[in-house]
């Protein structure tokens, strides 16, 4: 009788492993790069480089913001990583190019983030070790 008590046991436990399943979270899609070139103007309504973040948010986070670095080389300048903790989003650019001209330019990072479940997010830009943009960041309904 024991033994019957025990396999009956046994069974219970495995076909309810069988019967449920735990639906994992798609990890969300990422991509940045920069814009082409360098902006010698500012995008109009920009009265600083630090205001310059614009966004759209539906079933994908677009997001663009400026940076500034040497002019050369203008393209290929960063790399890019980002992390999704709770409701924070921090993508960090890293300026990668060598500084081979005596100037300073604009460029414009563009990023795409699908896959999100939430309908807001804190999006940070880390540059520089520092926190350059902190917004928040609403999905459209």
């Amino acid at each position: 009788m024991r033994l019957v008590l025990i396999m009956l046991v046994l069974v219970i436990f495995t076909s309810c492993g069988q019967l449920t399943s735990v639906k994992e979270e798609e990890e969300p899609n990422f991509q940045a790069y920069q814009i082409p070139g360098c902006v010698q103007d500012l995008p109009k309504n920009s009265p600083t480089l630090s205001s310059c973040f614009t966004y759209s948010f539906e079933d994908t986070l677009k997001v663009d913001l400026c940076l500034s670095s040497n002019c050369c080389p203008d393209s290929g300048r960063f790399a890019y990583s980002y992390l999704l903790a709770e409701d924070t989003i921090k993508l960090t650019v890293v300026d990668i190019a060598e500084h081979l001209c005596d100037c300073i330019c604009n460029y414009i990072v563009h990023s795409d983030i699908s896959g999100l479940n939430q309908d807001e997010y804190i999006f940070e830009c880390i540059y520089y070790d520092s926190v350059y943009y902190q917004q928040m960041v609403v999905r459209k309904k």
